[in-house]
């Protein structure tokens, strides 16, 4: 019989490391052999790094113990949790007790205040996402990851027509903590009738939001621009520096403009300014996250020089949905 249950993340893992030793225990009867070994490893190195993980939800055998499913949340700032599941071969002959572990830990994670719940899979994840559906999660976008080189050439040509600023009232200033609260209405405001993600509006709390921008990556207030023209605010581009080894890349963590400022190239002319203080403060590559539907936006990072590294559908399940 199959139970579904908690247990601490160093439990799994060391569960995981002792049934992927025992040849008797294989294959396990949920996830392919490579993906609990994949899932192992990120247990070994989350550990040591010191992610904040929730406490796994698995499917154990009631006889043998041995683990035939799992699922675990990764916890960022802005009061969300992102879903790690073991990956389904096919369509399980059992679902009951995968739908009930999984609402093991959305329950936990709405109990812990967690504010949105977050699932990223694969396109081809086609059990996954029945699984998540059947909990109550939503199909948020299919997300186009992307990114783009920023050559020294971009310093060296001369603002270009299509740059910031355009017209004598043009300002934009860089992130201080008193601008805190502009920079959180005009993001808000960009959120009305936007292509991107237009499911999220209203989802989370404003606070919530920035804290999670700022915890994308390394924060770099040099980096994030409010755009404003005739005095007025009409749009943000926020990058962050990215956790890597080499210090060299940027993530496009947010752009949007109020409605009133779209439809007449702003978002072209704002971006190339953000790219250029990037590449000025030394960094070669940026990358970014779109909705594919948001097919204004796809086209102008096509444009400017972007190009498609994989694709992603989220999920997502507002902590009051989950509470239901």
């Amino acid at each position: 019989m199959l139970n579904a249950l908690t247990m601490p993340v160093s439990e799994l893992a060391d569960r995981l490391a002792a049934d992927l030793s025992q040849p008797a225990h294989r294959p396990m009867r949920f996830a392919q052999q490579e993906e609990w070994e994949r899932l192992e490893r990120f247990l070994r190195c989350a550990r040591a790094e010191g992610f904040d993980l929730s406490d796994a939800a698995a499917v154990v055998d009631g006889g043998s113990r041995q683990v035939h499913w799992a699922c675990l949340a990764v916890r960022s700032a802005g009061r969300t949790s992102l879903l790690i599941l073991a990956p389904l071969p096919g369509e399980p002959a059992a679902a009951d007790p995968l739908r009930a572990a999984l609402r093991l830990l959305v329950d936990g994670e709405a109990a812990r205040g967690m504010g949105l719940i977050q699932g990223l899979l694969a396109p081809t994840q086609s059990a996954e996402a029945r699984l998540l559906l059947g909990c109550g999660f939503d199909r948020l976008a299919e997300l186009i990851y992307m990114q783009a080189e920023l050559p020294a050439a971009l310093l060296a040509e001369p603002e270009p027509r299509d740059g910031w600023p355009e017209l004598p009232g043009d300002r934009e200033e860089t992130f201080r903590d008193e601008r805190e609260a502009e920079f959180s209405r005009v993001i808000q405001a960009s959120y009305v009738h936007t292509l991107d993600c237009p499911g999220l509006e209203g989802v989370r709390r404003m606070e919530d939001v920035l804290t999670g921008h700022k915890a994308s990556g390394i924060f770099r207030p040099d980096l994030w621009f409010l755009f404003s023209r005739a005095g007025r605010s009409i749009g943000a581009v926020l990058l962050n520096e990215i956790l890597d080894s080499e210090h060299t890349s940027v993530e496009l963590v947010y752009m949007g403009l109020v409605e009133s400022a779209r439809g007449q190239g702003l978002g072209r002319r704002i971006f190339h300014h953000a790219m250029r203080a990037a590449r000025r403060a030394g960094f070669v590559r940026i990358v970014t996250a779109v909705d594919a539907a948001n097919q204004p936006a796809v086209k102008l990072y096509r444009s400017m020089g972007f190009e498609e590294t994989l694709r992603r559908v989220a999920y997502i399940l507002p902590a009051g949905k989950a509470k239901r």
